[in-house]
C-alpha cells in the first residue's frame, strides 16, 4: 500500500513541473505573439525569477545523487538556468538566488558540522554575515538603477495611501489594478511637475506581492494567512533538522527564492509560477511523509495536502485551456483589425467576448477597436465595463474620445485629464487635452495646458514629442499677440 502511495504521489508532484514549464513556454511565446509580433525577449524580469527559483533546487538534487551521469546532467541543467537567469538582466531574480543558494550552503553546513557543537559566537558570525550579505544586495540593487528603485518608492507610497483607505477589509482579491492608477492621478492632480512625475506610468502590480496581498484582503483575512505562513515556515524548518534530505533544503530554498523576489516583484501573480509553487510545496509534502515518521496521521495529511494541491492544479489548468483557446481567436481579431476589416474583427470580439469578459486588457482593446471603427456608443459600453475591472491611462484616454465624440464634454474632459495625471510624463495625453481645449475655445485651458507642454522636461526624446512642444509654443506665441 505505501508503494503505491508513493508512485502516485511521485506522479502528481513530477506532473506539476512539467506543468508549469509548459505553461511558462506557452505563455512568452503566446505574449510576444498576441501583443509585440514576436520582438519580446524570453527572459524578461518577471520570467528570469521562474528559472532563478530552479537554481538552488537543482544544487539540492545535485547534493542528492550518487551517480556520475545523474550529476553531470544535473550540471549542465544547472549552467543553462544560471546563464537564462543572468540573460534575464533581473536583479531580482539574480540576487534573491544568490541569498537563497547561500542559505543552503549555510543549513546544508550546519547540518553535516551539527555533532562538533559548534560554539555560540560562530553562529552568531554566520548570522550576521547573512544579515549583512542582505543589506549589501539591497544597497547594489539601489546604486544599480537608482530610478528604478525611486520608482518602486513611489508605488509603495501609493499602495499604502491605499491600504490606509480600505485597512480591515481591502479592496477585493483582484482589485488592485482597478483601484492603483486612479489614486495616482489623484497624487499628481494638481501638484507642480517634479522627478516623481517622471517615474509615473500605468501600474497593475505593487512590485511586492505581501504589500498587494494586504491591499486587496485587508488586515482582517491577511493577518491568519501570514500566521498560518509562519506555522509552515517552522514545519519545514523542523522537518529540514531531523531529515537532512538536500532535496528538501533545496526545494525550501527554492521556495525562499521565489518568496524574496516577491519582495520586489510579482511573481506570485503569474500562472506558470504559481503552478511552480504547487509543485515545490508538493514536493516538501512528499519528502516529509517519505522521509519524516510514517505515522497513519502523517501519511493522511501528506495525501490530503497533495489532493487540495492537485485540486488547484486542475483548477488553473484548466481555466488557462480556456484562456489560451479565447486568446487565439482573439490574435485572428487584432489581425483583422490591423488589416482593416473591422467588420470581420467584431464577429470574432463578439464570440470569444463570454470568455474573456473578465480580462481588462481584452475589454480594452475590444473598446478602442470599436472607437477607431466609429461605433462609440458600443465601445464606451465595453470601456466603461473595463472600468470596473482595471484603471489605465488608455482606457481613460479613448473613454474621453468616446465621451466627446458623444458630446459629453464634461465627462470627457475628467478623463482626458485623468489620463495627463495617471501619467503625468507622457506629452501625447497632454496633446490631446489640448486639442480637447481648442475644439471648444476654451482659452484660459489652452493657456495653461499649453505651458505646461513648453515648459515639460523631456524623458524620451522622440520626433512626436518636439513636434507637440513646438505645437504648444506656436499657440502660446499667437495668444500673446
Amino acid at each position: 500500500m505505501s508503494g503505491d502511495y508513493v508512485y502516485v504521489l511521485k506522479i502528481s508532484v513530477v506532473s506539476f513541473f512539467f506543468i508549469s514549464s509548459l505553461i511558462f513556454f506557452e505563455s512568452v511565446f503566446l505574449h510576444a505573439k498576441l501583443f509585440s509580433r514576436g520582438n519580446v525577449d524570453i527572459n524578461t524580469g518577471v520570467n528570469g525569477i521562474f528559472f532563478a527559483a530552479l537554481i538552488p533546487f537543482l544544487i539540492g538534487i545535485y547534493c542528492y545523487v550518487g551517480e556520475y551521469r545523474w550529476k553531470s546532467l544535473t550540471v549542465g541543467t544547472l549552467f543553462i538556468v544560471i546563464w537564462l537567469v543572468i540573460d534575464s538582466q533581473s536583479r531580482t531574480a539574480i540576487i534573491s538566488t544568490l541569498l537563497s543558494c547561500l542559505m543552503f550552503i549555510l543549513i546544508r553546513t550546519n547540518l553535516r558540522l551539527k555533532k562538533r557543537n559548534w560554539k555560540l559566537w560562530l553562529k552568531v558570525v554566520i548570522v550576521s554575515g547573512f544579515i549583512v550579505s542582505i543589506l549589501i544586495c539591497i544597497f547594489f540593487i539601489y546604486r544599480i538603477n537608482t530610478n528604478s528603485v525611486s520608482g518602486r518608492l513611489l508605488i509603495y507610497k501609493i499602495s499604502l495611501k491605499i491600504l490606509g483607505d480600505n485597512p480591515l477589509l481591502g479592496v477585493g482579491m483582484g482589485n488592485f489594478r482597478k483601484y492603483y492608477n486612479l489614486y495616482q492621478a489623484d497624487y499628481f492632480n494638481g501638484k507642480t511637475f517634479g522627478a516623481e512625475n517622471l517615474l509615473a506610468r500605468n501600474i497593475y502590480y505593487a512590485f511586492n506581492d505581501v504589500l498587494q496581498f494586504t491591499i486587496e484582503m485587508g488586515l482582517l483575512r491577511f493577518i491568519p494567512l501570514f500566521l498560518f505562513f509562519l506555522f509552515g515556515v517552522w514545519k519545514i524548518s523542523h522537518l529540514i533538522k531531523i531529515s537532512t534530505n538536500p532535496i528538501l533544503l533545496g526545494t525550501a530554498s527554492a521556495l525562499l527564492c521565489l518568496i524574496l523576489c516577491s519582495q520586489f516583484s510579482y511573481p506570485l501573480h503569474i500562472l506558470s509560477i504559481q503552478v511552480l509553487s504547487l509543485f515545490f510545496l508538493s514536493n516538501i509534502i512528499f519528502l516529509s511523509w517519505r522521509f519524516g515518521q510514517s505515522s497513519r496521521n502523517n501519511i493522511t495529511q501528506s495525501v490530503v495536502m497533495i489532493l487540495v494541491a492537485g485540486i488547484l492544479f486542475i483548477k488553473i489548468t484548466y481555466e488557462s485551456i480556456l484562456i489560451y483557446r479565447c486568446q487565439i481567436m482573439w490574435e485572428k481579431a487584432a489581425l483583422q483589425s490591423l488589416n482593416g476589416n473591422f467588420s470581420i474583427a467584431k464577429k470574432i470580439y463578439a464570440t470569444c467576448y463570454d470568455n474573456l469578459k473578465e480580462d481588462p486588457e481584452f475589454l480594452l482593446n475590444y473598446g478602442m477597436e470599436l472607437a477607431i471603427d466609429g461605433d462609440y456608443k458600443q465601445s464606451l459600453n465595453i470601456l466603461t465595463y473595463a472600468g470596473f475591472k482595471v484603471s489605465d491611462s488608455e482606457l481613460s484616454l479613448y473613454t474621453a474620445f468616446c465621451n466627446e465624440h458623444l458630446k459629453k464634454y464634461s465627462e470627457a474632459e475628467i478623463n482626458y485629464l485623468r489620463a495627463v495625471n495617471m501619467v503625468p510624463s507622457s506629452f501625447t495625453y497632454k496633446h490631446y487635452l489640448l486639442c480637447f481645449y481648442i475644439n471648444h475655445g476654451r482659452t484660459e485651458n489652452i493657456i495653461s495646458t499649453a505651458k505646461a507642454i513648453s515648459e515639460q522636461p523631456i524623458k524620451v526624446q522622440s520626433v512626436d514629442v518636439y513636434q507637440i512642444k513646438k505645437h504648444a509654443m506656436i499657440l502660446l506665441n499667437k495668444i500673446k499677440q
